[in-house]
């Protein structure tokens, strides 16, 4: 991919273009793990990781995200990328934070083509203020395709994700928050 991180280290990225990349394993425009990060103002478009379906490792076409505590992706467009799992951004054990920002037309050949979840009953994902439309999986299009959580948790867990003020392709509500939507924001 473009760019690794990791580590005990805080990596801030502002206005910046990460196009057109390829990781053989996780995090075609960005893999960060470990290490505190933040996005703001960026476009993270056309990355990819390897196509192998069935297998392990090939997470987060545009971004992937392990471990990382609470990650920030602000004002930030992420857009026609592709993977196995979480075509626009995959995030394993972080509390990311999407804020103000477009996920729009990522692909992915399992589940969850926008923006991909998974962790412990502890992670806590949130979506504010943004448009999350016209991802694809395996499944199709529908709302689990453009966001897919995945918690571990042997006894169930409780529904653990702030969205607010946002828009999601399919929504239903079944993600709960506050003032969202599903109607099309009819792209000029």
């Amino acid at each position: 991919g473009a760019i690794y991180a990791s580590g005990d280290r805080t990596s801030i990225f502002t206005n910046c273009i990460v196009k057109n990349n390829f990781a053989s394993l996780r995090g075609g425009g960005l893999n960060v793990e470990g290490c505190a990060l933040t996005l703001n103002r960026c476009s993270i478009v056309n990355n990819s990781t390897t196509l192998n379906s069935g297998e392990g490792w090939h997470e987060g076409g545009g971004i992937f995200i392990g471990s990382t505590p609470s990650p920030t992706i602000a004002n930030c467009i992420i857009s026609g990328n592709t993977a196995v799992a979480g075509g626009g951004i995959y995030a394993s054990s972080s509390d990311v934070t999407l804020l103000n920002s477009l996920v729009y037309a990522n692909e992915s050949l399992e589940l969850g083509g926008g923006f991909t979840s998974r962790g412990s009953s502890s992670v806590n994902p949130q979506i504010h203020n943004s448009i999350i439309w016209g991802n694809n999986d395996i499944v199709g299009s529908g709302e689990s395709s453009q966001l897919r959580f995945s918690i571990d948790c042997p006894f169930g867990c409780p529904t653990l994700f702030d969205i607010s003020h946002s828009i999601v392709e399919h929504w239903s509500g079944t993600y709960g928050g506050n003032y969202n939507s599903g109607i099309d924001p009819r792209w000029v």
